[in-house]
């Protein structure tokens, strides 16, 4: 498994582990991904967003 992998498959444990609190708490939540860019960004496609209601 390459490093970068890791490092995704724990951002989304993370994102998951979060929606599951957030939705035993009565949140509902959207999870947005960034699919594209143009010009200078801080985050790259792929990168996600656990955003509640």
């Amino acid at each position: 498994m390459q490093s970068g992998t890791v490092g995704l498959v724990s951002e989304i444990d993370q994102i998951l582990e979060a929606a599951e609190r957030l939705r035993t708490a009565g949140e509902r939540t959207a999870l947005a991904t960034v699919v594209s860019v143009r010009g200078s960004s801080y985050r790259r496609p792929g990168a996600r967003l656990l955003v509640p209601e």
